[in-house]
C-alpha cells in the first residue's frame, strides 16, 4: 500500500497497480530465497503414507470449503432478500 500511492500517482492507476505488484512479488520471491530449507519428513518415513494423508487433508478442504459455500449462499440470499424488501427500515 505504501508503495502503490506514489506509484499510482506517478504512472497513473492501472500500470501503478501492476508496478505495486510487481514490487510485491520481488519482495516475496527475495524473502523466500532467504529463508532456509525446511525438511520435516524423515527419510526413512514411508512415501505411499505420506501420499495418503495429503490426499485425506485435499478431501477435507474440499469438503469443508464446498459445505461453507453451500450453507453460505442460501443463507446470504435469504437475508439479502429479507433487507431488499426493507431497504429503509430504522429501530424504533
Amino acid at each position: 500500500y505504501m508503495v502503490s500511492r506514489p506509484l499510482i500517482r506517478r504512472l497513473g492507476h492501472w500500470n501503478g497497480v501492476l508496478a505495486s505488484l510487481g514490487v510485491f512479488i520481488i519482495l516475496v520471491a527475495a524473502v523466500q530465497a532467504g529463508m532456509p530449507d525446511i525438511n520435516e519428513v524423515p527419510t526413512d518415513f514411508p512415501a505411499a503414507v505420506l501420499w495418503r494423508f495429503r490426499e485425506a487433508a485435499l478431501g477435507m478442504q474440499i469438503v469443508l470449503w464446498a459445505t461453507i459455500g453451500l450453507l453460505f449462499g442460501p443463507l446470504a440470499s435469504r437475508v439479502l432478500t429479507a433487507a431488499a424488501d426493507k431497504p429503509f427500515a430504522r429501530n424504533g
